[in-house]
């Protein structure tokens, strides 16, 4: 320890929280004679969890045990001994041997500029008095957030977010006192990123059909509109303050939000267009929340999430994120699927996420889901290829769609099973373990068609026109169905 200690300016790094550890004392006429006193950091945000620490060196030539007293001089701090917490109190030094003592403020948060503390340390028997001064309180604002002017629309894309302190604008100590995740999630920082459409580009063809199946399971147009963000995606309890270059000339002090992983919080537009990023924060040591905005943004077309993606492929992901799931790396491995020719796994991966957003509604959101597809206009034996890949991954489950043109009236045993209307089809959803009759009524005006879908196979059965009653045992396993 004797090596990190003299009577000019130090600076002993401590690896806990990584702050600086920052003596009082030295060429400006603080410390003389036998008598040290450091801290951890020179700015104290103000959370449960985080403290200030004091430490006390005493000469090496004083090789007896001194008592030592340590005075909080505001008043509102409180100097945690291991005996008792108070404002004021003693401890026993020797010469040689650092101790240290934590301390935390107990008064009321700072709103309009930092506290300041003053800690007053003696040795009544040696007649050495020293005095130890750091600001408490600290006031994160956003400073600046920034995106390129074009982006690939579908693709997450980095986004720059500049803070300060406005406690300490000129002090390039704030971004050592606040880095460190665990430091934030204390002090109640919680950055989001929220990405806005200004405006958007007219939808290709397909795309308007993706909207419209995304919409008719929403349960309307407004839940899937164009130009929804993929939610979390920015995930703020992963960030960390990385400090740009220090300040020249007195210039304001700026950080930047970084990832644990030492990236960028980023953010994917979903469609071609024009969008902003704001940002938002709360406010540390003071009420509130700092906001801000970039520039305006062009999502272009190329890279988007709907390009080189099949309809079904689309609609399942609009469907997907504007539920809260982060549909953007769900995309780039269907594409990369689609682009080898395994259609098979694309379809699948959709499957897997979708059955984890269902819960313990599977069956009757699946119902709803083969509904919003049959409602494209697409044929059923395109549909049934397609379901019939998605049910590896939403495993347990199958489908039977009838075309009911010619069906006058049905029912089932057991009774009540989850149905879905589309236009002229009748969907019934299943569990894969369990069997049931369906009895159909031919109306005498048209063709009746049955489609049993599971991850095996399908099974199409054709019934003429007629005034017939057929009951038909629906055997759900999901083997292959014969």
């Amino acid at each position: 320890m004797n090596a990190f200690r003299t009577k000019h300016s130090l600076f002993v790094f401590c690896a806990f929280l990584f702050f600086t550890l920052t003596p009082v004392g030295g060429g400006a006429g603080y410390a003389s004679g036998p008598l040290l006193v450091s801290l951890k950091t020179p700015i104290l945000p103000i959370a449960a969890g985080i403290t200030q620490e004091i430490e006390i060196f005493l000469d090496d030539s004083l090789a007896d045990e001194y008592q030592v007293t340590l005075t909080s001089e505001s008043g509102y701090g409180v100097l945690l001994f291991k005996d008792s917490p108070a404002v004021s109190g003693t401890i026993l030094c020797k010469g040689g041997e650092p101790s240290r003592v934590p301390y935390r403020w107990s008064g009321p948060v700072p709103t309009d500029a930092p506290a300041e503390e003053v800690i007053t340390v003696s040795i009544p028997e040696l007649g050495v008095t020293e005095k130890a001064a750091f600001s408490v309180g600290v006031k994160l604002v956003i400073d600046d957030v920034q995106i390129d002017r074009q982006v690939p629309a579908g693709l997450p894309r980095p986004v720059y977010v500049t803070v300060r302190d406005e406690f300490h604008p000129h002090d390039p100590n704030t971004a050592d006192a606040l880095r460190g995740s665990d430091i934030l999630r204390k002090l109640g920082a919680a950055p989001e990123l929220k990405i806005t459409l200004i405006s958007d580009s007219p939808p290709r063809p397909s795309e308007a059909i993706a909207d419209k199946i995304a919409a008719r399971y929403l349960g309307g147009a407004g839940a899937a509109s164009r130009g929804t963000a993929y939610p979390n995606e920015f995930k703020a309890g992963m960030l960390t303050i990385a400090r740009t270059d220090g300040p020249q000339d007195g210039a304001e002090v700026r950080t930047v939000w970084t990832t644990a992983e030492g990236g960028y919080p980023e953010v994917t537009p979903p469609s071609p267009g024009e969008y902003r990023v704001a940002a938002a924060v709360k406010t540390l040591g003071a009420t509130g929340v700092s906001t801000a905005e970039s520039n305006p943004f062009t999502a272009e077309e190329e890279g988007g999430v709907s390009a080189g993606l099949p309809l079904f492929y689309d609609a399942t992901l609009k469907i997907l994120s504007a539920s809260g799931v982060n549909a953007a790396p769900l995309a780039g491995q269907a594409r990369d699927a689609l682009s080898s020719g395994r259609e098979k796994e694309a379809a699948e991966l959709l499957g897997a996420a979708f059955k984890g957003l269902s819960g313990s509604a599977q069956i009757k959101a699946f119902g709803s889901y083969t509904g919003a597809l049959i409602s494209s206009g697409e044929s059923v034996d395109g549909v049934a290829r397609y379901l019939q890949n998605f049910l590896g991954g939403y495993t347990g489950r199958g489908v039977l769609i009838i075309d009911a043109s010619g069906v006058k009236s049905w029912k089932t045993s057991p009774p009540g099973v989850q149905h879905v209307k589309s236009g002229k089809y009748l969907i019934i959803p299943f569990d894969t373990a369990k069997n049931f009759v369906l009895e159909l009524e031919g109306s005498g005006t048209g063709d009746t068609a049955l489609w049993k879908i599971v991850r095996q196979g399908t099974n199409k059965k054709t019934y003429k026109a007629g005034d017939w009653t057929k009951e038909i045992t629906v055997f759900t396993s999901d083997a292959a169905p014969k």
